[in-house]
């Protein structure tokens, strides 16, 4: 249900030093655009997800739902990014 949703993404902001009002900052900063792509907020049917480093928990950005599922699939990895890059470059 929402309140759930609603409160488990709270608790997940809380987790990564994050508050509501901190997002909104964040959110402002980034021009409501995502962090990588540049796509605005409103392009999507949900928010732009609170990026984190899964080495030290620390916030780094706002991302799309497509975004945030690339730094998920290689596992937040700089040199598996740029193979796939040099793969799509040949």
């Amino acid at each position: 249900n929402q309140c759930h949703r609603e409160a488990v993404h709270i608790g997940r902001l809380k987790k990564q030093g994050l508050t509501i009002e901190g997002l909104a900052r964040k959110m402002e900063a980034q021009g409501n655009k995502c962090a990588v792509c540049l796509d605005p907020q409103s392009k999507f049917s949900r928010s732009l997800h609170a990026d984190h480093c899964h080495k030290t928990g620390k916030p780094r950005g706002l991302l799309c739902i497509r975004c945030n599922q690339v730094l998920g699939r290689v596992k937040d990895s700089p040199a598996l990014l740029r193979t796939l890059a040099d793969y799509l470059e040949q």
